[in-house]
């Protein structure tokens, strides 16, 4: 038996190259917006996430798939700027 209501996630997708646009919005309790827009020709892309976090990604097709890049909240959060330069090796 099902005890708590789930929301449904609508995303809505717009491509016009080079522009892809991507729209989700989810509805349950509460519901969220998130509205990211990418350029599939490999330049740098700038979204801001449902919870108002900025990324910077890059996408690009090959062949018949799109590849998107790793996308990261900037500015990035303290504790992952520690846990990269914990992972850097010096330059020698």
């Amino acid at each position: 038996m099902l005890t708590e209501a789930h929301g449904d996630v609508t995303l809505r997708i717009e491509h016009r190259a080079p522009e892809l646009i991507v729209e989700t919005t989810s509805r349950g309790p509460s519901t969220r917006h998130a509205l990211q827009r990418y350029t599939t020709d490999g330049l740098e892309s700038k979204s801001i996430g449902a919870d108002g976090d900025e990324f910077h990604s890059i996408v690009v097709w090959r062949d018949d798939a799109l590849v998107c890049g790793r996308a990261v909240p900037w500015p990035l959060p303290s504790s992952a700027v520690s846990e990269l330069d914990a992972a850097a090796d010096p330059l020698t």
